[in-house]
């Protein structure tokens, strides 16, 4: 299906260069084609298209290879105002009162007495008896 040249270059509703868009959108009015980058774009100019074509969208900042470069005004940039640094708050200037040490309770002095080493029993202290040795095997 052949589409219909349009006879327009740019979008009529939002100013996109067609030479950018791969598939155009285009809708017939008055047996010329108009074309436009998107289904919303093509829906807009047919709710109104004598509103489009009095007063077109002007050209996005997105050309094609072909088309002249925009020229764009040049605009300072605004200052940014910081806001005030935050104030921090007073800090006392009374001294901070410590409670007063916890005494310690007095621990005895007197030595601690042990009790005395456990004896251990006296073993027996025979000596072992071996049996004897047999020969060896000849």
């Amino acid at each position: 299906m052949n589409m219909p040249l349009p006879v327009n270059d740019i979008d009529l509703v939002c100013g996109t260069v067609l030479k950018s868009v791969a598939v155009v959108e285009t809708s017939m009015l008055e047996g010329k084609a108009y074309g436009f980058c998107s289904k919303e774009c093509k829906e807009a100019f047919e709710g109104n298209p004598k509103k489009y074509i009095e007063n077109p969208a002007p050209r996005k900042a997105n050309p094609g290879p072909d088309s002249p470069p925009e020229e764009k005004p040049e605009t300072p940039a605004a200052p940014i105002e910081m806001p005030p640094p935050a104030e921090k708050p007073e800090t006392p200037t009374a001294p901070i009162e410590m409670p007063p040490p916890v005494e310690k309770p007095e621990t005895p002095t007197a030595p601690i007495e042990m009790p005395p080493p456990v004896e251990k029993p006296e073993t027996p202290t025979a000596p072992i008896e071996m049996p004897p040795m047999k020969p060896p095997l000849e």
